[in-house]
């Protein structure tokens, strides 16, 4: 499938949100140019998948920097969708290239609120960073 190993939510109930928030600090540590990690979602149960965002080395669009935690704050339009599933790919087949994900948090917005307004819908903290992208749901 191209996939080297990733982590991925179990399904959030979003019925109530039109757009969802999806936060996390990432430390990409050894990637080289060829290769990636990726953020992913589906509201298909993971039939099809949406790319929210690549990273490498070689993209002028994120940071990405090897041994350095950095954050980012992704949105996903989840209007009339009564669920989503999102997934962090890497796809890094080098035996030490890899790429640490931690203190993720999932968040919404309901319809009628500002665009700076969103509520917790679930967290993830204090991984053991020690560990890599595996094929693991959390």
């Amino acid at each position: 499938s191209g996939v080297d190993s990733l982590l991925r939510t179990t399904i959030i109930d979003v019925r109530d949100y039109r757009v969802v928030k999806l936060s996390f600090w990432y430390y990409p540590n050894n990637i080289i140019s060829s290769d990636s990690f990726a953020v992913e979602y589906s509201v298909t149960n993971g039939l099809l998948w949406d790319t929210l965002q690549v990273y490498n080395v070689d993209s002028d669009e994120v940071s990405f920097d090897n041994h350095h935690w950095q954050y980012d704050a992704l949105r996903a339009d989840v209007e009339n969708y009564p669920f989503v599933i999102f997934r962090f790919v890497c796809r890094a087949p080098g035996a030490h290239h890899r790429v640490h994900i931690d203190d993720v948090t999932i968040t919404g917005m309901f319809p009628r609120e500002s665009a700076s307004t969103y509520r917790n819908i679930i967290s993830f903290h204090n991984f053991d960073t020690q560990k890599d992208l595996s094929s693991s749901i959390f």
